[in-house]
């Protein structure tokens, strides 16, 4: 439902005076508003909702460590999705995102260690602390003559000296002439030199840089090397020889820094244009292009790639070659084995692929369906299904050991065969033939025998979301899952007008886009999905009501208070026709459990009928007297207790000796059928064996045994068993008969085939008057006078009085005196009759359009219209032409009879204790009088049925 239409009812509640209208909607509407304030989040600024992140951190939602492809991954089961050959991603050249966040601009490093070994030269200052006789304190520059000024004692000459060398000169210089004076002596600033970094370099140019910077340094200066560039042959220059090559590869791939050499001023970096390169993809550590030198071979890109991954199938490599004399690629299998790795030559431009392993398991056995641990398991030869589960500790409880199913592949066609056996043998003797063998990629099926509501699971489907590119949360855009599927198939988009946002008057503020829509779907086990149906009739058949919705298409044109009564009705009939419909089926259980097992069946039946290749189906039907009636795949050897085992067994009461097996044959052009009877306690005929679509009926056998209630004033009441043709009279006699305090006047006898056909037309009479009264509320549009509000609120009242009463209906008139005393003719009980003898009576009712309906103490002088007078008086909304009485025992005397000479209504003859006088409701004439007259008469019955129940 969505937002505008949830206010459009709550203006609706605010703007109308009526309380049962306010009530009925509050209480269809409030409980869908308060599970949206539990969607809701609280309210969030700006800055709560982004908060900012710390600099140079990785956003955590990029932060991943899933590898989504690791071992099998062919799902839960022995077929398997395809593994296409070609992958999408395109190829990065490796090493070169290295240098993708190095520095716009370089500053000389002034904080590090200054080696011994470091040269001293032009521009670097040296600072000399003295202490002692004399105490001072010196930055010197060394000149151009590598000369340094010293104070007090001159020049000093260490240019070209090292860091060392030129320390231990200064102390030797103030030893021998500052007497008692000791020296410090550390690096001040470095100079700085001017190299050259040309070629293939992202900035090619002069670059200056501090003196103790090595080659790896300048080209971080510089910004990295373009992809045209090597990064496996970079050539250091100085006076125009090549002083050395240093590999990139080393630093990236090892770590190694041990030719990295420090520059000098005047150096040239030179990057030559990359030669050699080489893809490689599929199964392998770092899918990349990768440069290699002349002498290298397939292990060292495959050292250089990370290395294989697990599922790489070492069988299945390719290499695609540019063909040297056609435009265009050939393709050259590779097999990856020390032979090929050592001495296979890769040329320039060849792409490496390297497939992973298909998802198939070998060496393995499925186990599905309703079993403790399904899954798959490991299988070696000559292993038995005994092997596999030992004992019955080892299933779910209820689970149906005498049927189970065997999918078993075909090595050669590709199709399937179907084995069952009976683990119950097996248990008994290890050694028995039902012990089978299994084979490799067999798939071993359980059954549940019985299943219980209480193992229903309920779940909240909610969409998947996976982190894009820039590191934010967005809904992925494909499921591998029939779950997905009924979601995208059940769920309904709700729309929100953009022009109208509704305010949410539980939070003040505006709804907004707010996606309100749920998806919940519920299973037995993850192997069984119910319908929604079942969902509702499974609590309701427990007494509780499934929250009903309101249908859009009625809410959107509401503009008067009838029209949303009227809706609330339709959706009140939703809900009683939907607990009506629970309550006639009382074999829930039973339809559950046989629910969950068609749905193990249902592939593998759908597998029969895709492998038949004539006529002849490889199935039996098992129908009659079974648990599980139906159609069951043929198996090999089956034999006739087999395809009963399958049907889940015989039903109490079957007729063992009379089985029947139908077999269809074929004569030229026809199909004729033969009949055998077979007999349970035969066990040679129990090991018939069955033919395709053999066809074998359970018969049972005639039961007429019930069940009757009675209760009341009897000696013994309770429940009763009754057999055929016992009656009513026999039933109160086995009751010890009716005590004194007993009436049977007023005997209170309920059928409930009655009872089914008075609940029917109660909705048919409901439905009819629904209908009339939204239709003469409108006013000339049948050419008809309508109603108007009063008499709308009164007949509304009734259609929704009904409640819990419907069980007081189906009451049968019986004269049970009579019947006793043997002058009346007794009544065959049926199954689920009640009887309750009531206590004696002093009272009679007045119920229906009076102001105080009320019961009265039964006099003798007292008439129908004097009785009407203690109760208040008819009111407005009386029928006084068409009053009736209801006697003590159901019958009804009519208003024809009570005018009657006979029976003048005003005498006081024919009033008994018990009797009922019912005022009807005086309908106005409209298309609908017919239906809310008979309305108006069923609920005046209810009523008083009712409150003879409650006097039990």
């Amino acid at each position: 439902m969505n937002t505008r239409i949830r206010i459009t009812i709550l203006f609706f509640l605010m703007s109308f005076s009526s309380g049962l209208i306010q009530a009925q909607v509050a209480e269809l509407i409030l409980p869908e508003l308060a599970e949206i304030a539990g969607t809701l989040e609280p309210q969030q600024t700006s800055q709560e909702k982004a908060p900012k992140e710390e600099e140079g951190k990785k956003p955590e939602s990029e932060i991943t460590f899933e590898d989504e492809d690791y071992g099998y991954t062919g799902g839960k089961n022995f077929i398997n999705s395809p593994q296409e050959k070609f992958f999408d991603e395109p190829l990065s050249y490796f090493g070169y995102d290295f240098f993708t966040d190095a520095p716009s601009t370089y500053s000389p490093a002034t904080n590090i260690l200054i080696p011994p070994s470091y040269v001293l030269g032009h521009k670097d200052i040296i600072k000399i602390i003295l202490f002692g006789n004399v105490t001072g304190s010196y930055s010197l520059e060394i000149n151009r003559s590598g000369e340094i000024g010293f104070p007090g004692v001159g020049p000093v000459s260490i240019g070209g000296l090292t860091f060392e060398d030129a320390r231990t000169l200064i102390k030797s210089v103030v030893a021998n002439q500052i007497i008692g004076t000791e020296v410090n002596v550390v690096m001040g600033d470095l100079r700085s030199i001017n190299v050259f970094v040309l070629g293939e370099a992202y900035q090619p140019g002069m670059y200056t840089i501090s003196a103790l910077s090595t080659l790896v340094n300048a080209i971080f200066a510089n910004g990295g090397i373009n992809a045209t560039g090597s990064l496996r042959d970079i050539q250091l220059k100085r006076q125009g020889k090549v002083i050395s090559s240093f590999d990139f590869y080393d630093l990236l791939l090892k770590g190694d820094t041990s030719k990295d050499s420090r520059l000098v001023e005047g150096d040239v970096i030179f990057i030559p244009p990359i030669t050699k390169t080489v893809g490689v993809t599929g199964e392998i550590g770092r899918p990349g292009i990768y440069e290699l030198k002349e002498d290298e071979r397939l292990v060292d890109l495959i050292r250089f790639a990370g290395n294989l991954k697990p599922k790489a199938d070492t069988k299945s490599s390719e290499i695609q070659r540019v063909a040297p004399l056609a435009n265009g690629f050939n393709l050259q299998n590779v097999i990856l084995n020390d032979a090929t790795l050592d001495n296979f030559e890769l040329k320039n431009g060849d792409i490496l692929t390297i497939y992973p392993v298909v998802n198939n398991l070998t060496n393995a056995v499925l186990l599905s369906g309703h079993a403790l641990q399904p899954g798959f398991f490991p299988w070696k030869e000559g292993m038995r299904i005994g092997d596999l589960m030992k004992s019955s500790d080892d299933f779910l409880s209820m689970t149906d050991l005498n049927y189970v199913l065997i999918k078993r592949e075909d090595k050669v066609s590709g199709g399937y065969t179907f084995l069952q056996t009976d683990l119950v043998d097996v248990f008994k003797n290890e050694q028995s033939d039902a012990n089978l063998f299994l084979s490799e990629r067999d798939e071993i099926i359980l059954f549940p025998s019985l299943l219980s509501p209480d193992q229903i699971t309920t779940r909240l489907i909610e969409d998947k979301y996976m982190p894009d590119e820039y590191g934010q949360m967005v809904l992925e855009n494909e499921w591998t899952s029939l779950t997905y599927l009924r979601k995208s198939l059940m769920e309904k988009q709700i729309e929100v007008d953009e022009d109208y946002k509704p305010i949410n008057p539980l939070t003040g503020q505006p709804f907004d886009d707010l996606d309100i829509r749920r998806y919940y779907e519920y299973t037995v086990y993850d192997y069984c999905t119910l319908p929604e149906e079942l969902a509702v009739d499974v609590i309701e058949s427990v007494g509780f009501s499934a929250k009903k919705t309101i249908p859009l298409e009625d809410l959107q044109d509401l503009n008067s208070p009838e029209q949303i009564q009227a809706v609330l009705r339709e959706v009140e009939e939703e809900r009683l026709r939907a607990q009506t419909n629970a309550q006639k089926d009382p074999q829930l259980v039973t339809n559950l459990t046989r629910l969950c097992r068609q749905q193990l069946l249902d592939p593998i039946l759908e597998i029969i009928n895709r492998q038949t290749l004539n006529n002849d189906k490889r199935t039996v039907s098992v129908f009659g007297n079974v648990h599980f009636p139906g159609l069951y795949p043929f198996t090999e050897n089956m034999a006739l207790k087999d395809s009963i085992n399958a049907a889940g067994g015989p039903k109490n009461a079957t007729y063992e000796s009379e089985i029947e097996l139908s077999r269809l044959t074929t004569r030229g052009k026809e199909l004729s059928s033969s009949n055998a009877l077979l007999s349970m306690s035969d066990s040679t005929a129990m090991q018939t064996r069955l033919q395709e679509m053999d066809v074998i009926t359970l018969k049972q056998m005639a039961t007429n045994t019930g069940t009757v209630e009675i209760t009341g004033e009897v000696h013994f009441a309770g429940i009763y068993p009754i057999s055929e043709n016992q009656t009513l009279g026999d039933l109160v006699r086995r009751a010890g008969g009716i005590n004194n305090r007993g009436s049977m006047e007023g005997a209170y006898f309920v059928r409930q085939s009655l009872q089914e056909a008075e609940i029917k037309r109660l909705e048919s009479a409901k439905n009819e008057l629904r209908r009339k009264i939204l239709l003469s509320s409108q006013a000339g549009g049948l050419g008809q006078s309508g109603l108007d509000s009063s008499s709308i609120t009164q007949l509304t009242t009734f259609l929704g009085n009904e409640g819990e009463e419907t069980a007081a209906l189906g009451r049968l008139v019986v004269d049970l005196g009579s019947i006793l005393n043997g002058s009346l003719e007794d009544i065959i009980l049926e199954d689920g009759d009640k009887l309750h003898i009531p206590s004696d009576t002093q009272t009679v009712s007045v119920i229906g359009e009076v102001y105080v309906a009320n019961s009265h103490v039964y006099k003798k002088n007292l008439s129908i219209d004097e009785y009407i007078d203690l109760s208040g008086g008819a009111n407005e909304y009386a029928d006084e032409e068409n009053i009736y009485l209801i006697k003590v025992d159901g019958s009804i005397v009519s208003p024809s009879q009570l005018s009657s000479s006979t029976f003048f209504r005003r005498s006081t003859s024919g009033l008994e204790p018990g009797d009922t006088i019912v005022i009807p409701l005086q309908v106005q004439p409209f298309s609908g009088a017919k239906a809310a007259t008979e309305l108006t008469q069923i609920i005046y019955q209810m009523a008083i049925a009712a409150a003879a129940v409650n006097s039990f």
